[in-house]
C-alpha cells in the first residue's frame, strides 16, 4: 500500500471519526435542547400549577379569612348561646328545684288523701259493721218474734183442734210450721210438731193381738211389710197398703210367750219364747222349735259375729251356731239381767247390781259398772252422733256425750222400756203409756224437754221404725199395733194438700198480726 492511500485512508479514518463525533455531539446537543426544552416545559408547567396553586392557596386563604370571620361569628354565638344556655339552665334547675318542691308537696298531699282514704275505708267499715250488726239484730228479733209466733200459732192450733174447728187448726198449724221453718226453729218442738201431726192426722191403730205386743220387726228392704209377735203365743205377718193393714196369723199357741222376733233377708221368722224354746217360721209355717238349755225364761237373742248368735234368760245367755242353730255352750251371771242392747257392735247385757257385760264372743265377756246409778231398764247407742242413752226403772233416761258428760232427762213417770237413737234424736216409750222425742243438743248446760208422739194410755213395751225412718211403729199391753207418721215434710205436704181456704182479713190480723206480711198457704191445686 502506497503512502498515498495510508494517509487517504487514515485522513478518511479521522474524517469518519470526526463525522462519527460531530454526529455524537450533535446528537448530544439535541439531546440536551430537548432535554432543556423537557426541563422548559416542566418549568413551565410547575409555573402553571403554582399559579394555580397560588390561585387557590389565595382562595384557600380567603376562604380561611371567611371561616375565620364565620367562626368568630359562631365563636360570639357559640358565646352567646352559653350565655343563653346558662340562663336556661338556670332556670331549668330553678324549674327542677320547683318541681321537686312540687313533687314534695304532691307526695305529702298524696300521703294524706291515703290518710284520709284509710280514715274514710275504716270509717266506712265501722258503718257497714254497724248497719251489719243492727241488721244482725233487726234479723235476730224478726228470727225470735217468729219463732215465738209459730209456737203460738201452733198452741192456738191445738186448741181449735180440741174444739172441733178442724180448718182453723189445719190453717194454723201449717202457718206455725211456716214460720218455724222460715226462721230455722225447732220443728220437733211439741208446739209445732204436735200440731202437725194432729192436722195431719198422722197416727192409727189396729187391734191385731191378743195378748200383749212385746216385738215388731220389718221384712228387711221393706217398709210396708212387718211381722209382730205377743206374750199369747203368737207371731202374725202384716202388709200395708194405704191406709189398711192386712194382717195374717202365722202362729197362735198359747204355750209360747213370745218376747223377741226378728226376720233374715231370707224370710225366715227367729221368735224366741219365754217358755224356753226357739221358733224358726219359714213362709208361715212352723220349720223347728228349739228348746235352749241352761238359760231360764229367754227373751232376747242377739248377734255376735258371723258364726255365733247369744239367747238371754233371766240370768244367763246360750250361745248357738248361726247355721244350724246348735246350742254351743252357756255363760251365767251373778245377777238378773233387766236390759239388752248393742254396743261397739257387740251385745250388751245390763243386771240388777249396775253392771254391764258386753259379750264380745264366748271366751271374751268384758265385764264393767254401769256409769250411772239405778237399774237400767232399756239401752242405745249411736257411734255417729257419740251418744249413749240409759233408760231407767224410775222412767229417767241419762244421756252421756264422747266428752263423758251426764244429762238426765226427765219426762216419763215410771219404766222406760225401750229406746232407739236416729242421730241426736231420742226416742223412749215407757210403762206410762207415752213415747217421747227428745232432740239432744250439744250444749251440755241446756235443759231438755220431752215432745210426746202420742199416748196409748196402756203400757208400750216395743216399737221400731221403718227403714225409711218415715214412721214409727208402737206395740201396747193390750195387742194394739200403732203407725205415727214422724218424718215433717210428709206431715207438712199432707197438711198443706188438704188445707181447703186461707185465713180470711179478720182471722188473719186476730191469730197472726197486721204487722205480718199476709200471704197465702193453699197449695196450687187448692187454689185452682
Amino acid at each position: 500500500m502506497n503512502k498515498r492511500n495510508i494517509i487517504t485512508g487514515v485522513a478518511g479514518l479521522l474524517l469518519a471519526g470526526a463525522a462519527v463525533a460531530g454526529l455524537a455531539g450533535w446528537q448530544a446537543e439535541k439531546r440536551r435542547a430537548e432535554g432543556l426544552e423537557s426541563q422548559l416545559a416542566d418549568l413551565q408547567q410547575q409555573e402553571k400549577r403554582s399559579a394555580v396553586v397560588r390561585s387557590v392557596s389565595k382562595q384557600m386563604e380567603e376562604i380561611a379569612y371567611q371561616q375565620k370571620e364565620i367562626s368568630d361569628e359562631q365563636r360570639v354565638e357559640a358565646q352567646q348561646q352559653t350565655i343563653v344556655a346558662n340562663e336556661e339552665r338556670q332556670k331549668a334547675q330553678a324549674s327542677e328545684q320547683q318541681a321537686r318542691a312540687s313533687e314534695q308537696r304532691a307526695l305529702e298531699s298524696e300521703r294524706q288523701a291515703q290518710d284520709a282514704r284509710l280514715l274514710a275505708e275504716n270509717e266506712r267499715q265501722v258503718a257497714d259493721h254497724q248497719r251489719s250488726q243492727a241488721e244482725l239484730s233487726r234479723s235476730i228479733a224478726d228470727t225470735l218474734r217468729y219463732r215465738a209466733l209459730g209456737r203460738s200459732l201452733g198452741s192456738l192450733s191445738m186448741t181449735q183442734a180440741q174444739s172441733g174447728n178442724k180448718d182453723i187448726a189445719d190453717l194454723l198449724a201449717y202457718a206455725a210450721y211456716v214460720y218455724t221453718n222460715r226462721y230455722k226453729g225447732d220443728l220437733y218442738n211439741s208446739a209445732v210438731l204436735q200440731p202437725l201431726m194432729t192436722a195431719g192426722q198422722s197416727k192409727q191403730s189396729w187391734a191385731v193381738h191378743n195378748g200383749a205386743v212385746t216385738c215388731i220387726d220389718f221384712v228387711p228392704g221393706s217398709d210396708d211389710e212387718l211381722v209382730s209377735v205377743s206374750n199369747y203365743g203368737e207371731i202374725i205377718h202384716h202388709k200395708k197398703t194405704g191406709n189398711q193393714l192386712k194382717s195374717t196369723v202365722l202362729l197362735k199357741d198359747n204355750q209360747y210367750d213370745f218376747r223377741y222376733a226378728s226376720m233374715n233377708d231370707k224370710g225366715t221368722i227367729s221368735a224366741i219364747s219365754r217358755s224356753g224354746h226357739l221358733i224358726l217360721l219359714e213362709n208361715g209355717h212352723a220349720k223347728k222349735v228349739y228348746q235352749i238349755a241352761g238359760v231360764e225364761h229367754p227373751n232376747w237373742m242377739s248377734q255376735v259375729n258371723n258364726d255365733q248368735i247369744i239367747v238371754s234368760g233371766d240370768r244367763s245367755i246360750a250361745f248357738l251356731n248361726q247355721n244350724n242353730y246348735q246350742q254351743t255352750g252357756t255363760h251365767t251371771f251373778n245377777a238378773n239381767i233387766t236390759a239388752y242392747g248393742r254396743k261397739n257392735n257387740h251385745p250388751v247385757l245390763f243386771d240388777n247390781k249396775g253392771q254391764m257385760h258386753e259379750v264380745v264372743s264366748a271366751s271374751n265377756i268384758q265385764t264393767k259398772s254401769v256409769p250411772v246409778k239405778g237399774t237400767v231398764t232399756a239401752y242405745a247407742e249411736s257411734k255417729n252422733a257419740g251418744i249413749e242413752a240409759y233408760g231407767m226403772s224410775d222412767g229417767s233416761i241419762y244421756v252421756i256425750d264422747r266428752q263423758g258428760n251426764v244429762r238426765t232427762l226427765v219426762g216419763h213417770r215410771s219404766r222406760i222400756s225401750r229406746l232407739k237413737l236416729n242421730g241426736k234424736r231420742l226416742f223412749s216409750s215407757s210403762y206410762d203409756g207415752t213415747l217421747n222425742l227428745w232432740m239432744i243438743t250439744n250444749d251440755k248446760n241446756e235443759k231438755i224437754d220431752p215432745m210426746p208422739l202420742f199416748t196409748a194410755g196402756t203400757w208400750i213395751i216395743y216399737f221400731t221404725n221403718d227403714e225409711a225412718k218415715k214412721y214409727l211403729w208402737t206395740g201396747d199391753q193390750k195387742g194394739t199395733l200403732t203407725e205415727a207418721l214422724i218424718d215433717i215434710p210428709t206431715i207438712v205436704a199432707k197438711v198443706k194438700g188438704q188445707l181447703k181456704r186461707d185465713l180470711t182479713t179478720e182471722e188473719w190480723n186476730y191469730y197472726i198480726g197486721q204487722t205480718v206480711p199476709r200471704e197465702s198457704f193453699l197449695s196450687e191445686k187448692s187454689k185452682k
